[in-house]
C-alpha cells in the first residue's frame, strides 16, 4: 500500500482536484463512498474567507491488492488518529481501473480531509511522509498484504519498535530485502502525466520492459525489442546516463536504467559494450547449476537452512580502576558514566566553597549607598 499526501492551497480554488476525482475520464467508474464535491468546495470557500493558506488535505490510498470496505475505514481511522482530523467529516471516492502488472489491484481511494478542524487547529503534519509509510506498513501487517519497501522503511521500523510494536517490526523488516539499499521509483508522477499526453502508459511501458528481461538471452536482445513498444534509447546530457525517448515525437520519457530496473553503472557498461560489438549474453553466476524440471523427484527439502549460532563465553570483568570493565555495550556505557561522575564530583567540589564565600563586592556597594544616601540626608537638613 502505497499512502501520499499534499495540501491543496485555498486560493486557487477546487476546480482542477475535483473534475479529476470526481469526473475523471480514465477510469472506469467512480464511487462517492462518503461526503459529497460540494463539501469540498465548502471548505474552500470558508478557507478563503478566513484567509487560510490550506484549505485541505488531499490523501490518496493505492493499495497493492484491493481491500474491503472495513479495511478501507480502518486505514482511514488511522490516518485520522496519526494526523488528527474528524474521519465522520471527510469525503472519500473510490476510483477503479486497471494497473499495469497488477491485475488483483484496480481501485484506490481519493480522501479529502480539512486542513483545520472545528476548533481552528491545523492538521499534525509534521514528518507527513515518514507518518504515511508507518500507516502504509501497518495496514499491509494487518491485512496479510505483501510488505512494500519505501524510502523511510528504516525509521519506520524504528518508529514501531518504539511504540511497543515489536512483532509488527520484526515482520517489516524480515520481509523487506536490501533494508538498507535506497529506493528509486521507476518514474515520478510527472513524468507519468506527461507521458500519457503523448499517448504513452509508463506503467504498462515499464512491464513490457520487465517481460522483455525475462524472455531475452542477451542485452541486445532486449534493446531490439524496445522497437516494438514504439520507443528507443538515446545518451542523456550528463556521463553515462541514458534515457528512453518516444520514436514519433522524440520527446523524453523516463531513465532508462530506471524503466529497465538496473543499476546507472550496470546499465551504462551493458550499453556500451553493446555499442563496441561485445558479447552482452547473461550469464549465469559461477557455481551456479540450473536444475531441469525433469530431472527433480519431488522428495528433496528445500527449506532454508538455519545456520548454527556460535557459543560465546562471557569474559570475566576487571576490578582494575581505569579499565573498562567490561566489552559490551552497556558495561561501557556504565564506565563512562561512573568516569563522568567522578569528574563532575572534583569539580563541583572548588564550586561549591566559591559559593559559600560571602560577596563582598557587593556588600561594600550597598554600604557606600547607605552611607552615601545618609551624607546626602545631612546636607539637605
Amino acid at each position: 500500500m502505497i499512502i501520499s499526501s499534499e495540501p491543496l492551497i485555498a486560493s486557487r480554488g477546487c476546480g482542477e482536484t475535483c473534475d479529476h476525482v470526481f469526473r475523471g475520464s480514465g477510469n472506469e467508474s467512480i464511487d462517492v463512498i462518503q461526503g459529497s464535491e460540494f463539501d469540498v468546495m465548502q471548505i474552500f470557500d470558508e478557507a478563503k474567507d478566513n484567509h487560510y493558506k490550506y484549505a485541505v488535505c488531499h490523501f490518496k490510498i493505492n493499495p497493492k491488492r484491493n481491500i474491503t470496505h472495513e479495511q478501507m475505514l480502518q486505514s482511514v481511522s488511522m490516518l485520522a488518529v496519526e494526523f488528527g482530523f474528524d474521519p465522520d467529516t471527510c469525503t472519500i471516492v473510490r476510483h477503479r481501473k486497471a494497473k499495469a502488472g497488477e491485475p488483483d489491484a484496480d481501485e484506490h481511494y481519493h480522501l479529502y480531509a480539512s486542513w483545520r478542524n472545528s476548533a481552528g487547529k491545523c492538521l499534525y503534519s509534521s514528518y507527513m511522509r515518514v507518518r504515511q509509510e508507518k500507516i502504509s506498513r501497518t495496514s499491509e501487517f494487518l491485512f496479510g498484504h505483501d510488505i512494500v519497501k519505501g524510502r523511510h522503511q528504516v525509521a519506520v521500523i524504528r518508529q514501531l519498535r518504539d511504540e511497543g510494536k515489536t512483532a509488527m517490526a520484526d515482520h517489516i523488516e524480515a520481509h523487506t530485502p536490501d533494508l538498507y539499499e535506497p529506493v528509486q521509483s521507476a518514474f515520478t508522477a510527472i513524468q507519468h502525466q506527461s507521458a500519457l499526453r503523448q499517448g504513452v502508459n509508463l506503467g504498462k511501458l515499464r512491464q513490457s520492459i520487465r517481460d522483455l528481461r525475462i524472455t531475452s538471452e542477451s542485452f541486445s536482445e532486449m534493446v531490439e525489442g524496445l522497437s516494438s513498444l514504439g520507443v528507443s534509447i538515446q545518451k542523456g546530457e550528463k556521463a553515462t546516463t541514458y534515457i528512453i525517448v518516444n520514436n514519433e515525437n522524440n520527446n523524453f520519457l523516463g531513465s532508462a536504467n530506471r524503466l529497465f530496473e538496473m543499476k546507472k553503472g550496470e546499465f551504462a557498461n551493458l550499453y556500451e559494450a553493446l555499442q563496441q560489438g561485445k558479447d552482452t549474453t547473461f550469464v549465469p553466476p559461477e557455481g551456479h547449476n540450473p536444475v531441469k524440471a525433469s530431472e527433480m523427484s519431488g522428495d528433496e527439502d528445500f527449506s532454508p537452512v538455519t545456520p548454527a549460532i556460535q557459543e560465546i563465553t562471557p569474559t570475566p570483568s576487571v576490578a582494575n580502576k581505569g579499565i573498562p570493565s567490561g566489552s559490551g555495550a552497556s558495561d561501557i556505557k556504565a564506565d563512562h558514566f561512573a568516569m563522568t561522575d567522578a569528574c563532575r564530583v572534583n569539580r563541583r567540589l572548588p564550586l561549591l566553597s566559591r559559593m559559600k564565600r560571602p560577596r563582598k563586592r557587593h556588600l561594600w556597594k550597598k554600604r557606600h549607598w547607605r552611607t552615601s544616601k545618609s551624607l546626602q540626608m545631612i546636607c539637605y537638613r
